[in-house]
């Protein structure tokens, strides 16, 4: 793996780093290029992706501290120290949309209108990232002998990085797709969240998570709940709308 991509002097330029920056730098792009098209200001897509990234990565780390938090009990400086590795994306996820939601809110935007030019950059950012997550070598898959495995931590074992990139680069080609066939504001949010909580479910069981509960990880414990809330909420909006 590459996780020192070069240096300049006394800079260095890190894989994983880089791809992250990456990832928020495109997914503000489409945000921004989405208030176009749908009227809103494009100055807003400054504010709410600078929102979006930094509580997205406060949210990441918090959920990774909360998770191992035996560890970070007695050694609470790590949170610290370790900040640039160990991140959970459903964490990121949570807070990064409530600090999207709050900005909405104080500027009087639309928050379904929001939700839906939000929802076709969250998979093209998180696709990115993961490529960051491939050159680094963390978020590394089980043991197998398949012929397109990767060598990692010793062993060769699947490349749930690419997973992770394919699954998410896919659900954002369908989004940008169908965004315009939407008829009802924040049902393409939904749909994304059903689309990532399938594939999120399914990848996990070819990572190295630990089990949480019922022979499931916490990531897919969690992907159960949020498809079935916003799959009820999506039908529950269709029953008013009689629309998607």
């Amino acid at each position: 793996m590459y996780p020192t991509l070069f240096k300049i002097g006394n800079i260095t330029i890190h894989s994983y780093g880089l791809m992250v920056s990456l990832g928020f730098l495109l997914a503000i792009l489409i945000v921004y290029f989405e208030s176009k098209r749908k009227g809103l200001d494009p100055s807003s897509a400054l504010d709410l992706g600078l929102a979006a990234m930094i509580a997205g990565i406060l949210g990441s780390k918090l959920l990774f501290v909360i998770r191992n938090w035996n560890y970070y009990s007695e050694y609470p400086i790590n949170i610290l120290l370790d900040f640039g590795q160990g991140f959970i994306f459903y964490g990121g996820l949570i807070l990064g949309t409530v600090a999207v939601i709050l900005v909405s809110y104080f500027k009087k935007i639309s928050i379904g209108t929001v939700a839906d030019v939000c929802a076709p950059a969250i998979p093209l950012g998180h696709a990115i990232g993961r490529i960051g997550c491939l050159l680094r070598g963390c978020c590394f898959g089980k043991v197998c002998d398949y012929p397109w495995a990767i060598h990692l931590e010793g062993a060769l074992r699947h490349p749930t990085q690419i997973y992770h990139f394919l699954h998410n680069f896919l659900i954002f080609v369908f989004l940008w797709l169908i965004r315009k066939k939407i008829k009802v504001e924040g049902n393409l949010l939904l749909i994304y969240l059903i689309l990532y909580s399938i594939a999120r479910f399914i990848t996990e069981f070819f990572r190295e998570n630990p089990i949480f509960t019922f022979g499931l990880t916490g990531s897919q414990v969690f992907s159960i709940l949020v498809f079935l809330a916003s799959s009820i909420f999506l039908i529950y909006r269709y029953t008013i709308y009689k629309k998607i």
